[in-house]
């Protein structure tokens, strides 16, 4: 269908015609092309959408269409579960809205509530906010939503997997004149499902059918190791491989903080994100990121929400995803805009089956060339609490001058990197087969800046 509509037929006034094509837009996503036209007829819709499926502008230009009740307070509120994705939105709404007089305003936490209550006061067609923040705003008197004709859910999966349910029913409570729900969620679970049928009327469903896909510069790896043993063996893969950025992911907030403790001990510099991190602290972690200052982050799926950071030269996930599309989307950071991306898997014999179920999709090599038989086990401690000899700092953790890694641990990544390696090949879990040792020259990579690290990172060249 996408194929066949352009923009110009989905009646959208000149001025978001002129934004569109301002970006580089000719035609809708699939999405697009069977939201726009739904969103004015006024009924409730449940859409079940990817990330990056292109949905923001599908509830995004009707809402922009539609004249404001109040010049004063809100007539559409969209929700999301993270200040970086509601962030986002406003930026790619405020991108195509060209010179229509629209106010949209952000509400969310780790900023400054008073800044946002002046905002709020100075006039807003459409808000988008976290739920926690718009509570706390409505609680304050500060938040008008009594013009609120729609409401947009955004990723209503996270939302509630966050724990937001009873923030929804606060604030749909203050919306007596709304007219119109949408609800975008990736997934569809019980908890989704019952939310739809408390809040939604006679809702049409819509679904975009679209087979998961990930960049075709991106090559993906497996390495097989021992249970308990992947701390050290990703230890070992960075002290061989000595990646430029590397984003690596995470099941659990402890977790990444446990393994950002981990890996630090063993001299490796690295940040991780955490939901409990300020604003402030975790734009100036994605700041180093961005600049290649920094050559590891460490981050769950729902703290990455929102990161878009074109440079990353590799990505890890330290477990395996239970769902093929998470794997999608986390290995779909790296591999962009025509550059070669690497994506490694650590996983153990009992995650054979999800394994199985990420080959149905993409083709896994076997990682050689790394011994991960006989390392140490690390078992994830309940909290991540600094050790003794390192320096430990919420959302950070730095090799300390003078301290000496454990015994038997890997020191850091080495000063230098063997090339010319065999190739890859096939891997299947459980089933051993002969070693091959891992690809030669697969992309950007620097020394490591722990006790053994020496020298200048090897940037990746400019296209």
């Amino acid at each position: 269908m996408a194929d066949e509509l352009t923009f110009e037929s989905l009646n959208l006034a000149p001025e978001l015609l002129a934004g569109l094509r301002r970006k580089g837009f000719k035609q809708p996503t699939p999405i697009q092309a069977l939201v726009i036209p739904e969103v004015p007829k006024g009924r409730d819709l449940i859409v079940q959408a990817q990330t990056g499926s292109g949905k923001t502008l599908a509830f995004g230009l009707p809402l922009l269409q539609r004249e404001p009740v109040d010049e004063r307070a809100p007539s559409a509120l969209i929700v999301a579960p993270t200040r970086e994705l509601a962030k986002q939105i406003r930026a790619e709404l405020t991108s195509v809205s060209g010179s229509m007089p629209r106010k949209i305003v952000v509400a969310s936490g780790g900023e400054s509530l008073d800044k946002q209550v002046d905002q709020l006061k100075r006039g807003a067609h459409i808000l988008v906010g976290t739920p926690g923040r718009l509570v706390d705003l409505m609680d304050r008197g500060a938040l008008n939503l009594k013009h609120v004709q729609v409401l947009v859910l955004d990723e209503a999966d996270e939302i509630l997997a966050k724990g937001f349910e009873q923030e929804l029913t606060k604030l749909a409570e203050r919306m007596p004149q709304l007219q119109q729900t949408l609800l975008f969620s990736a997934t569809m679970p019980a908890a989704v499902q019952r939310l739809a049928d408390a809040t939604l009327r006679k809702p049409h469903r819509i679904k975009v059918a679209a087979a998961p896909e990930t960049p075709a510069e991106l090559d993906h790896y497996l390495l097989e190791v021992p249970e308990d043993t992947q701390v050290e063996a990703l230890a070992a893969w960075l002290t061989k491989e000595r990646p430029f950025m590397t984003l690596v992911f995470c099941r659990t907030r402890t977790e990444t903080e446990w393994l950002a403790d981990e890996l630090g001990k063993r001299g490796f510099e690295n940040e991780f994100l955490s939901g409990e991190l300020s604003q402030a602290k975790r734009s100036r972690i994605l700041e180093r990121f961005r600049s290649g200052d920094l050559p590891l982050l460490i981050a769950t799926d729902l703290a990455a929400r929102g990161i878009d950071v074109p440079g990353v030269t590799h990505v890890v996930n330290f477990s395996v995803p239970s769902v093929i599309e998470t794997y999608v989307h986390r290995t779909g950071r790296t591999g962009r805009a025509g550059r070669k991306g690497i994506a490694l898997t650590l996983a153990t014999p009992a995650e054979r089956n999800k394994v199985q179920a990420i080959r149905k999709v993409v083709t896994l090599l076997s990682w050689g060339g790394l011994r991960v038989e006989g390392l140490p086990k690390a078992t994830p401690r309940r909290t991540a609490r600094p050790a003794k000899g390192f320096e430990g700092t919420r959302g950070k953790t730095t090799f300390k001058p003078g301290a000496k890694p454990a015994a038997g641990k890997a020191a850091g990544p080495s000063a230098s990197r063997k090339e010319g390696a065999k190739g890859p090949g096939k891997s299947t879990l459980g089933k051993p087969g002969p070693a091959k040792s891992g690809p030669g020259k697969s992309g950007p990579s620097r020394p490591g800046k722990g006790p053994a690290g020496a020298g200048k990172p090897n940037r990746p060249k400019k296209r």
